[in-house]
């Protein structure tokens, strides 16, 4: 089962309007959704017509940009944002003090899925991947048994420390909610889309895809990729 999904859904204008061509296309199967910023509401009316599989993309990292989005909800996000930009190990370490903000942060983002999917959220991965921040994954906010993305799958020789710490995301992810066997990404030269797509064929595997990035979508507007995307039948996390 291959599961091709587009990230950051309702960031902007570009990104919302290249994922619902995207998926048009058949060169993604589903797209998580990012709260709270200027095209939210917009991606979740064209969303729910198009039954495009959404799930919520959560956001610790960057500003919001909606209207909807508090003066208290907007202080919490810019403490997370340069606590979790202040150092590229930010996310690997536990931190108590943002607890009750990171809560905060993620109940609203949360709510707001909800209120405009009438739904939840098909499954859950985050925007820098932040959720498999340890917080995250120590003190679990995402609801157990949900679907979430695990960490990346990485290839042999990769650095010691980030096999460990991904190892260590993997089994909290493992224990606690549904995922894949593993997880690409579109930029990945090892092991390559054919690999890939042929990995998809005896276990559940996840390509994270970013359309509104001009590389990313280049890359899918070339040949090789969408004919070996539209020679496989695709899923979602629905299908898990």
């Amino acid at each position: 089962m291959l599961i091709i999904n587009a990230d950051d859904f309702g960031r902007s204008r570009r990104d919302t309007e290249r994922i619902l061509q995207s998926f048009a296309d058949g060169l993604i199967s589903s797209t998580t959704a990012m709260a709270y910023m200027e095209e939210d509401e917009r991606a979740a009316t064209s969303a729910l017509e198009r039954d495009l599989p959404v799930g919520l993309h959560l956001n610790f990292s960057a500003p919001f940009t909606s209207p909807a989005c508090t003066s208290r909800l907007s202080e919490i996000q810019d403490r997370l944002s340069r606590f979790f930009r202040g150092s590229r190990y930010a996310s690997v370490f536990y931190n108590p003090f943002i607890r009750k903000d990171l809560e905060y942060s993620f109940r609203l983002q949360l709510d707001r899925h909800r209120e405009l999917y009438s739904a939840e959220p098909d499954h859950f991965d985050g925007h820098h991947h932040l959720h498999l921040c340890t917080n995250c994954l120590l003190e679990p906010l995402i609801p157990s048994g949900s679907c979430v993305r695990r960490p990346f799958s990485l290839p042999p020789g990769a650095n010691p420390l980030n096999r460990a710490y991904r190892a260590f995301a993997a089994r909290r992810v493992a224990a606690r909610y549904r995922s894949t066997e593993s997880f690409y990404s579109i930029r990945d030269k090892v092991p390559g889309l054919p690999a890939v797509i042929q990995l998809a064929s005896a276990q559940a595997v996840e390509m994270a895809t970013h359309p509104g990035d001009p590389l990313e979508w280049e890359m899918m507007q070339h040949s090789s990729y969408r004919d070996a995307v539209q020679s496989v039948q695709l899923a979602s996390y629905r299908n898990l």
